[in-house]
């Protein structure tokens, strides 16, 4: 969920195989001035999960991205930014 010093982002078709590698881009860019809270969102949990894991293994130890994961539409755009 998105704070005031959050900015959360929902990947729509976040059970790419490609999403890991936007993950890893994210984290090579200068130092952000705000903390990002990213969500995939994906239509079935047998493609998102494995994704979601790597994604978030990727994002392990950023104090400055997290990543979460739902097949739920609303939970995902729910407080969304972007």
């Amino acid at each position: 969920m998105a704070t005031n010093n959050t900015v959360k982002i929902v990947i729509l078709g976040g059970s790419s195989v490609g999403t890991p590698s936007l993950i890893d881009a994210l984290l090579r860019l200068p130092l952000p001035t705000h903390n990002f809270h990213l969500v995939l969102h994906g239509r079935t949990l047998d493609k998102l999960t494995p994704v979601a894991k790597v994604a978030a293994q990727i994002a392990a130890g950023c104090n400055w991205l997290t990543v979460s994961a739902t097949t739920d539409l609303a939970e995902a755009l729910d407080g969304a930014n972007y």
